[in-house]
């Protein structure tokens, strides 16, 4: 019996990146498998150092001019510091995208909010964190049976201990109401439910 495959190249452009997003979490889900990729690199990079975690450790390091190398070494201290060790505590790692609102809601949420993080996307939409509306929301180390959230980044969802995969996604629903209720933003999971 003789089996073709047809193996698909599919551009940056058809590939439909966006935020943490692309073809094959939307319309071709569960379509394909991904088992090799083409970058093309720059050979002058242009680092993106706006994020105010990296840029504050950058500054607090005195690194004037960062590389590759430093800005990598930086990411994964900060996420050290902010992410549990998964050998110590079960966990969903980052569960929720941070959302993107149009530049009118997050103008009424400022009003209130005066202190909010954020990060313009464009003229009209800024991006918010997730685990600041969920910490405003008060879930930040809160824990309802055997789940939870990390104690030092709402974002994460743990498992204490024996929780089950229903037990984390109704806490998880908890969550995606109670900060639509207060801020009128959806969250939506980053992870994949099935």
């Amino acid at each position: 019996m003789l089996f073709l495959w047809y193996m698909p190249y599919f551009t940056t452009v058809e590939c439909k990146f966006g935020y943490r997003n692309s073809i094959f979490k939307q319309d071709l889900k569960g379509e394909y498998l991904i088992y090799e990729v083409v970058f093309k690199l720059n050979k002058k990079p242009k680092y993106n150092i706006t994020y105010a975690a990296l840029k504050d450790f950058l500054q607090q390091h005195n690194v004037k001019n960062p590389t590759a190398a430093t800005i990598s070494e930086a990411v994964i201290k900060i996420r050290n510091s902010k992410l549990p060790d998964p050998t110590e505590t079960g966990n969903c790692g980052s569960f929720f995208k941070n959302p993107i609102v149009s530049k009118e809601h997050f103008q009424s949420l400022l009003e209130k909010y005066p202190t909010m993080p954020h990060y313009h996307v464009n003229a009209n939409e800024v991006k918010i964190p997730a685990g600041w509306l969920i910490e405003i929301c008060g879930f930040k180390g809160k824990k309802v049976g055997q789940v939870g959230t990390y104690e030092k980044q709402a974002l994460v969802l743990i498992n204490l201990g024996g929780a089950t995969g229903n037990e984390a996604y109704t806490f998880a629903l908890n969550i995606i109401s109670t900060v639509e209720d207060k801020f009128n933003i959806k969250l939506h999971p980053e992870v994949n439910i099935i």
